[in-house]
This record gives C-alpha cells, sequence and structure tokens, in this order.
C-alpha cells in the first residue's frame, strides 16, 4: 500500500472528506465530544454529495479511520488529552528502561513499535487483533520497566499473587457464565447466516429457515445479523419471481428486523434509511397506503440526520411518485440534483 499512495486516489480522498466532516462536529463539542461509536452523527450531518464522485457506494463511516480525529469528535479534547498521555507514558518507560540498563535494542525496537501502532491509527482504527498486540506491548513495556526496582517487585510480590489468584477466579466464573452468549450462540448465528447466503438462490425455503436462525439467538452481533438477514431478503425480492404472499410475509419479518435495531440505535441514518426503502417497496406489492406514509416518516427522519445526500431525496422522490403527487417528486428530485 506505501507503494502505491497518492493523495489522489479515491479511498485517500474520501478520508480526507470524512476528517473534515468529523471535524466540523468537533468544533460544536470540543471538550468531551459526542461519545464513543458517535463519529457517525457529526460525519452524516456534514456530509456533501462530492464524496459520490470518488465512491457511489460506500457512503457510510462509522469511524474516522484516524486515532486523532476519532477522539477529537467522540471524546473531546480531553478523551485525546488522556490518548497521548498513554503515549508519554510508554515513552518515559522506555526512556527510563534505557538509560538504567543500557539497553539500546530494546529501546529501538519498542520505541519502533510504539511509533508503528500510531503511525498506522492515523490511517485505519483499532481491530481486536491490533489490541491484543498493544496490550501484549504493554505488558511487556511493563515487566522491563519494574523489574530494575527489587525492592518493588519483593514487597509486590504476595499482593500479586494475590492479585492474580482472585483475577483467575474472577475471570473464571465470568467465562463459565458468558461461554454460551459469547462464542456459542454468535458462533451458531454466524454459521446459519452464512448458509442462508449461499443457499436462498437455490432452495428459498432452506435458506429463509437458516435465515430466520440467524436472527433468533440473543448474542453481541444482533445488531450485524438483524442488518444482513434484512437485506439479504430485500435484495433477493427485488429480482425474484416470489408468489406475492410470501413477499409480503417476508418483507414484513424484514422491516420487523430493522425496527428492532432502531429500537436500540433511534438515531441510526442507515437503519432510518433502510427501513423507509423496505416499506416503500413494500407498498408496491399490495398498494395499501399505509406504507406511504409510514416510509416517508423513516425517510424524513434520515434526511434529519444527513440534510445534503442526495440517496435519500431520490428515495422521499420514489416515495412522492407512489403517492401521485407528482409536482412534488419533481422538486425533490432537482433539490437531489442542485445538491
Amino acid at each position: 500500500r506505501l507503494t502505491h499512495f497518492s493523495l489522489s486516489d479515491e479511498t485517500v480522498v474520501t478520508r480526507f472528506m470524512s476528517w473534515s466532516w468529523g471535524l466540523k462536529g468537533f468544533k460544536e463539542k470540543p471538550i468531551l465530544g459526542y461519545g464513543f461509536e458517535n463519529f457517525a452523527i457529526p460525519y452524516n450531518k456534514y456530509f456533501e454529495a462530492i464524496y459520490y464522485n470518488y465512491d457511489p457506494h460506500n457512503e457510510y463511516f462509522d469511524r474516522a479511520h484516524n486515532i486523532v480525529v476519532e477522539h477529537l469528535v467522540s471524546t473531546g479534547v480531553a478523551g485525546l488529552f488522556s490518548y497521548l498521555l498513554v503515549l508519554y507514558a510508554i515513552a518515559r518507560c522506555l526512556r527510563k528502561v534505557y538509560k538504567r540498563d543500557n539497553n539500546y535494542l530494546f529501546f529501538s525496537i519498542f520505541s519502533g513499535l510504539t511509533a508503528a501502532y500510531f503511525t498506522q491509527n492515523l490511517f485505519i482504527f483499532d481491530m481486536l487483533p491490533a489490541l491484543i498486540g498493544f496490550m501484549v506491548f504493554l505488558v511487556v513495556v511493563n515487566n522491563n520497566y519494574n523489574n530494575g526496582d527489587k525492592n518493588q517487585v519483593e514487597e509486590g510480590a504476595s499482593i500479586n499473587s494475590y492479585f492474580i489468584f482472585l483475577t483467575a477466579v474472577v475471570l473464571s466464573i465470568a467465562l463459565f457464565y458468558s461461554y454460551k452468549n459469547l462464542i456459542i450462540n454468535p458462533y451458531k448465528s454466524l454459521k446459519d447466516n452464512v448458509y442462508s447466503q449461499i443457499l436462498i438462490d437455490r432452495n428459498y425455503e432452506l435458506g429463509m429457515k437458516y435465515l430466520k436462525e440467524s436472527v433468533s439467538r440473543d448474542t453481541v452481533l444482533d445488531l450485524d445479523l438483524r442488518t444482513t438477514a434484512a437485506n439479504t431478503i430485500f435484495n433477493y425480492y427485488v429480482s425474484s419471481g416470489i408468489a406475492k404472499e410470501q413477499k409480503k410475509e417476508d418483507l414484513d419479518f424484514a422491516i420487523s428486523l430493522y425496527k428492532k435495531n432502531l429500537e436500540h440505535l433511534p438515531d441510526d441514518l442507515y437503519y432510518n434509511y433502510k427501513v423507509g426503502e423496505i416499506i416503500n417497496y413494500r407498498f408496491s406489492v399490495d398498494l395499501d397506503e399505509k406504507y406511504i406514509s409510514e416510509a416517508r416518516g423513516y425517510v424524513n427522519k434520515a434526511i434529519s440526520f444527513s440534510p445534503n445526500r442526495p440517496r435519500i431525496y431520490y428515495m422521499l422522490t420514489t416515495n412522492q411518485l407512489m403517492e401521485g403527487k407528482i409536482d412534488d417528486a419533481i422538486k425533490t428530485a432537482e433539490y437531489a440534483v442542485s445538491l
């Protein structure tokens, strides 16, 4: 990737855009930010249609792909300062170990790893493998930092042994009670989800059976599993010749999945947009006008979260055409094009 790096690359340009929109949100809440996992709020609010010139498909960012911007937006100046303090503490530990032991190799390797970790996070976000590696890194640095103080090691030996034993007991109990919900059920649900993707085109009934089973368990992956299941149903029906009554039943199921997600995240742009889109299509199945107003409510809510996103206005245009409001649909479409 480094050998092909270019400031004009589509991925680079779109990330610069996402950072600039996130920083506009930071200016609104500079001290404590929007809270963890809320980068999408300012990103959607300040999203501009020029994004589609570079990437017409992957328009939803839930993270900044830049650790500095991420902390500024989600936790404000206070959070970024805390994060930088961690890096400063690592640097101090490494410096002390180097001055005490004159171990240039250790100092060079771990200083380089610290710089590499920070640099990579300027372009991506922390994922589990990277976080595990970073935790191991901190353990090694801390161990070398404390090993030089023999008095501290001897005084803390009994305390550390007790703490390790107590931690092991607590973790064992927690793992025993959470094993099913954190490991077994997610595995089964992911397996059923994969089977449904493979089978739904070949054996519809069996594919739907696996799809429904994938969202029947209480797991930490429910939001993503429900999203995937609802999108699978919708995308399949748009291009298939399923019987009308079956379409009604399964589209209603897809709508219910998105509504469950909205119970957890009522202000999520993507969920509001997608449930509005599916309900719009649901109207075309049996022409029940109640779906028009229901879909419009979700679409208008999505517009309130991201007022400069043409795709949502196109959905509103479709909704207005279904209701026969031709003039309103033309005005909405013209406004979407003007963006």
